[in-house]
């Protein structure tokens, strides 16, 4: 295909095809896991709130050490990664820009 002066060609458009597709479905599991990650992380934490109030601790999230909110970010992350739709995008994407 000539476009311009230039000639490009189709295996060049096919890969640049192929890496932008692939990195907007990274990009878009990036914001889902980030979206997913927060949420767990936020309802563990308002929960906690919510339990030391109930308990009358003085200063709310007291009970929150370094640990306990490293526990509670990892177990986001783990709820996060059990559900990964758009990861299976990949694998109508790739096998479209392979050569046959």
């Amino acid at each position: 295909m000539e476009v311009g002066t230039m000639i490009v060609d189709a295996s060049v458009v096919n890969l640049v095809v192929f890496t932008v597709s692939v990195s907007v479905v990274l990009v878009i599991a990036a914001v889902v896991v980030f979206l997913e990650v927060t949420t767990v992380s936020v309802t563990v934490i308002g929960a906690t709130v919510l339990l030391e109030i109930i308990l009358g601790i003085n200063w709310p999230l007291m009970i929150l050490t370094k640990s306990l909110r490293a526990l509670i970010l990892l177990v986001g992350i783990i709820v996060a990664s059990e559900d990964f739709p758009e990861l299976s995008l990949l694998k109508v994407i790739i096998p479209l820009h392979l050569p046959q």
